[in-house]
């Protein structure tokens, strides 16, 4: 039974992503609990900035918390999931908020040129629109980017890494079913030669 869960190198990967994948969605319901229940936070109708930096903040630290348990697990260094201090707002940082913000311009041209977003003038002007519009930027912009860094750190973080390792690590043990045995061996489906 032992070889199922256990492999040359310690916990296979798959079960370290199941691992993973409850600390995350448990951590998170725990913290979003927590926040309900003491500091009487209740999610309002609509989109607000507030939200939405908590939410983020919340997704993010439970995915933090769930990586860093699975580093004491597996004895890892925490960096090698992606998140190292070193180069944290570097030239990738800046060319994935470039793509972003564009990516965000073109779709709100594109749903005006729709019919789908109308905007009818503006209720401010002058240096009050400069400053809301620099003042409301920034906590939008930090709201999107805590969420951001949850999604991210999440879905590519730690699960990749790991998934990849699985992908890698050789023949799975030989009491899995052999339709089994040869989705998890070190061959991919990108190699020529794959067959089930």
């Amino acid at each position: 039974m032992k070889p199922i869960f256990v492999g040359p190198n310690g916990i296979r990967a798959g079960w370290r992503f199941a691992i993973f994948v409850f600390l995350l969605f448990g951590s998170s319901k725990l913290f979003f609990w927590a926040l309900t229940t003491f500091l009487r936070y209740q999610e309002p109708d609509g989109w607000f900035a507030r939200n939405f930096a908590i939410e983020g903040a919340l997704s993010f630290g439970a995915a933090l918390l769930a990586a860093w348990i699975m580093s004491k697990i597996e004895r890892r260094p925490f960096r090698e999931y992606g998140l190292a201090r070193s180069g944290v707002f570097g030239r990738h940082f800046w060319e994935g908020l470039a793509w972003g913000l564009g990516a965000s311009v073109v779709m709100v041209v594109l749903l005006s040129i729709g019919g789908a977003a109308n905007v009818e003038g503006l209720a401010l002007h002058g240096r009050d629109l400069l400053s809301a519009a620099l003042i409301w930027g920034l906590v939008w912009g930090l709201a999107f980017l805590l969420l951001g860094f949850a999604e991210e750190f999440a879905y590519r973080g730690y699960s990749q890494v790991t998934l990849a390792q699985g992908m890698a690590s050789g023949p799975p043990p030989s009491c899995c079913p052999r339709f089994l045995a040869r989705l998890t061996t070190s061959s991919s489906p990108w190699r020529p030669g794959w067959t089930l």
